[in-house]
């Protein structure tokens, strides 16, 4: 988690898919990688400093809750990506209820310390659904879960390859055959 770098802010491009969101993402992603982590989680820039979570690197993030919540940030600053629209389509067929609420930091961090948010992970087209294991900041470290993928995660991961590369059908049209 950086505390010195937004990604994207309200009135910004974060919404849209453009070079220049990845290029804002590089010095936090370095900061990340002095830490030992491999990715970042992005944090909004409103003035309010509520810190509430939007992404993961170039990636949406996703919470599944002790009561079987899927929650993810709300669209805004943060792109509407097709992975996560899928994953919030999904939700339902693995016993989630889809819910897109704004999350603070300090909400995070106390879900994952009582287990009230048993998975996290992030979403993306190269990506697909990347299974996150801890949350790291200045002075605290806390683990998602049992510290790997959950069951929720590799289920929907599973589901989406399968529809993917044709091993499940596509009951909504997802697919385009190229020829």
């Amino acid at each position: 988690m950086s505390s010195s770098y937004t990604r994207a802010a309200q009135g910004g491009t974060g919404a849209v898919k453009c070079g220049g969101n990845y290029g804002a993402g590089l010095a936090a992603q370095a900061e990340a990688r002095r830490h030992g982590c491999d990715q970042v989680l992005h944090l909004d820039g409103a003035a309010d400093g509520g810190g509430r979570i939007e992404e993961c690197g170039t990636m949406n993030l996703f919470l599944v809750t002790a009561r079987g919540e899927l929650v993810t940030p709300p669209l805004g600053t943060i792109l509407d990506g097709v992975t996560r629209g899928t994953v919030l389509a999904l939700a339902p067929e693995f016993g989630l209820t889809p819910v897109q609420r704004a999350v603070t930091l300090a909400e995070l961090r106390a879900a994952l310390a009582d287990r009230t948010v048993t998975e996290v992970f992030a979403t993306g087209t190269a990506a697909v659904i990347t299974p996150v294991r801890a949350i790291k900041g200045e002075g605290y470290t806390l683990t998602a879960g049992g510290g790997g993928p959950g069951p929720h995660t590799l289920a929907l991961r599973e589901r989406v390859l399968d529809i993917q590369y044709g091993r499940k059908a596509d009951t909504r049209g997802w697919l385009r055959p190229v020829r």
